[in-house]
This record gives C-alpha cells, structure tokens and sequence, in this order.
C-alpha cells in the first residue's frame, strides 16, 4: 500500500470513527454565531428589544436604544431574534418603508460604508469622509425609516471625535434610530458633547445580567445535545465546564470554545467520552491558547522582556526576577536578534506598559540597613502561556531555541 493510501485509510476510519461521538454539523451548533430556535434565560431581554423596535418603527422616532452587558450574555443573539420577530410583526401590521440594519462596528469608514450598502445605497469605500457618508445615509432616510443597530459599538470610541460624530447623528437626525450594543456599563461616560448627551437615553436600556452556573449549564447543554452524541461528555465535566464559565463571568462563547476543542480531539485523536479530567486538560489548553493570543499583539521589545522573565523563572528556578538581572537579560536577547540596545528608562517605560497590560506585577523590596531597593518582577501570566507566545512567534524563534537549549542542560543536571 502507498503511503498515499495508507494515508487516506488513517484518515477515513477517524471521520468514520468520529460519527461514533460527533453529530453531522457538529461545528454549526458551537458557532458563537449560530442562533438557537429556542434560546435559554434570554426570553424577557428578547421581548424588550423587539417591543422596543417596533414602538421605534410604528412612531417614527429617533429615540435610540441602548443594550449592555459583559462579553458572551447572549446582546447580539437577542438583538438578531429580537429584530426577526419584530419585523415580521411589523409587516403583519401593515408597515411599510422602513428597514433595521444589524452592523458589526469597525473602523469609523468602514461602519460607515457597510450601513450605506445595507440601507441601498452604493457608495465608495474610499475616498469619502465619515460626514459625507452620514449625509448620504441622511439622505436615504428621506424614502424610508432607518433603524440601524451598531454591535460593538466600544470599537468606534478608538476615534473618539468620530465615535461623538456618529453618536449626534443617530440620536439627532430625523426619520432614523439606532440601537447600541456595548460591553460597557458606562458609556454615557465617554460622552463630552452636552448635545449628545441631552438626547442619548440611557435610561432606555436592556441590561444583560452574567449567565449563572444552573443557565450555563443549561445552554452548554442544549448545545451539546446538538453537537455530540449522547454519552459522549460526562455530566461531571459538564458540571465542571459550566462552574468554570460562570465563576469566570458567564461568557457562553469561551464555553463554546472548550466544546469545539472536545470535539476536534475527539475527531483527531478519537478520545471518547469527555470525562472531567479531560474536560479540565481542555479548559488550561483554551486558556493557554487565548491568553498567549492576547499577547501577540504586544510590541517586539515587550515580547524579549517577557521571554528574558521565562527564562529567568524557568532556568534559574525563580518566582520573581531582578530588575536589573532582567534588564542584562534583554539586552542579550536584543543582540541575538540583531537589534540595538535599549537605555534603562526605555526598559522602565515597557516593564510600565507590561504593568498596565496585567501581564507582570512588579515590587520594590529593601536589600538591607543602607542598601536601598530593588524592583521585582512577577509574572502574572502562566509559564506555558509564555511558552506558547514563544513557540509561535517566528520573530522569538532564536531567543526560543536559546532558552530550550538552557533548560535542557539544567535538567541534565538534576
């Protein structure tokens, strides 16, 4: 047998295999996307909104609404069910020349073109300033009342002359409303323009409470039953599942996420049933996974200070680290990778921006009578986050390979 069909053999009894604990469509359902026929403790949010949106289109009125909440709470799964059925009551009443326009906020021009293109309108997608683009919205809700809901809303206050800009036009101008979706509990907060804030109803609310453990259960559960076949996950890992997502702040997508890591084992490596030790093997793989996620966004300077913190942690077996051991450290990592070096004020300024990120802690202890101080550092990102950070970043690689070598020759040691 060629290695080509030994190869299509393996990989024909894993898809085969997996039919054994994986449902067809089984990613569908673990979309954070995907909408439930019937979603779970979200039935009352959902009845808001939609008694909102059709008061918004039968009234004609420019009062905006304003929905908030912590990450994965179900906001935008309610808007979107909340938006079919009052469209469809609305029609069956007889309404007619108005739209609600779902958008997922961007860029400023970006939003601005997609809520164009939404309303009918072509415009270009360069070459337009964000007045003109709302002029032209303007002028196609002269025909037709237009709703628009602007989801993640807290990525406009990137600009915040452009987030006001945005702000006035949809509490201000005539024949248009819009719903606001927001992680943020007080974005009134963010607004200086008093004629905004005269017309911005915040008391128009929905407030998305954090999911508990009993209703994480219940919708991991639902979609579990969607996804796997029965058996396939134990009730202990469930529970363990759903204690840790509520504990963490209820958000259902990270959820969502340990369940899509179940099954691609189980489609890869054919492990079956999920039991509560595998289930807590998968949440530290998530876990590891999106927080050194969350650090590749850094600046190369504050990725070799956090590779040097590994290494002294790993190699010289230390919970906190020197400053100045620290800063020798980096230095030496620079020259490997073929960059100047830095001064210490440049190294204080990023151990500050590392600080204000929460990804080290630091800590000033006395060195004895008459000796002064020094600054530790503490890593408040876990070892193998960093690990992880280090092993996917083509830039690291030879400061990674580095490290390997050192941590190889002490463990030979031992």
């Amino acid at each position: 047998m060629s290695d080509k069909n030994l190869l299509e053999k393996i990989i024909l009894e894993k898809v085969q295999k997996s039919s054994e604990f994986l449902k067809p469509q089984w990613r569908q359902y673990l979309e954070f996307n995907y909408t439930p026929p019937y979603p779970k403790h979200r039935e009352r949010e959902i009845q808001d909104i939609a008694l909102k949106l059709i008061d918004n289109v039968k009234y004609r009125s420019t009062r905006n609404i304003l929905i908030h909440g912590p990450p994965g709470s179900g906001k935008t799964m309610s808007f979107k069910i909340a938006h079919d059925i009052a469209f469809s009551i609305l029609k069956n009443l007889g309404e007619k020349d108005f739209q609600i326009i779902y958008v997922k906020s961007g860029k400023p021009i970006q939003t601005a073109v997609e809520i164009c293109m939404k309303s009918g309108v072509e415009v270009p997608r360069t070459g337009f300033s964000v007045e003109d683009y709302l002029k032209t919205i303007e002028k196609a809700s002269k025909n037709q009342y237009l709703h628009i809901c602007l989801d993640e809303f807290d990525n406009l206050l990137i600009n915040k002359t452009h987030f006001e800009k945005f702000l006035y036009f949809f509490t201000r101008t005539e024949n248009v409303s819009a719903t606001f979706i927001t992680n943020r509990l007080n974005l009134a907060k963010e607004i200086k323009d008093i004629r905004i804030l005269s017309t911005f109803n915040i008391l128009n609310s929905v407030q998305f409470r954090p999911y508990d453990k009993d209703q994480v259960r219940d919708i991991l559960q639902e979609r579990i039953k969607m996804a796997f076949v029965d058996g396939s996950i134990t009730e202990e890992a469930v529970d363990l599942l759903s204690k840790k997502i509520a504990d963490d702040g209820g958000d259902i997508r990270k959820g969502l996420s340990i369940l899509q890591i179940c099954g691609e084992k189980a489609l890869r490596e054919g492990v079956y049933p999920i039991t509560k030790e595998l289930m807590s093997e998968y949440i530290r793989e998530y876990e590891i996974n999106a927080d050194s996620k969350r650090l590749e966004a850094l600046p190369l300077s504050d990725k070799i200070i956090l590779a040097a913190i590994y290494k002294c942690i790993v190699v010289d077996l230390s919970d906190a680290v020197r400053t100045d051991n620290l800063f020798a450290e980096q230095d030496y990592y620079r020259k490997v990778l073929g960059l100047e070096g830095i001064s210490y004020d440049s190294f204080t300024t990023y151990l500050g921006r590392l600080v204000a990120y929460g990804v080290i802690s630091m800590k000033k202890q006395g060195l004895g009578r008459g000796r002064g101080t020094m600054s530790y550092v503490h890593l408040r990102y876990s070892q193998g986050v960093i690990r992880k950070l280090l092993e996917n970043d083509e830039s690291l690689r030879k400061i990674f390979e580095i490290i390997y070598s050192e941590i190889q020759r002490r463990r030979s040691k031992l």
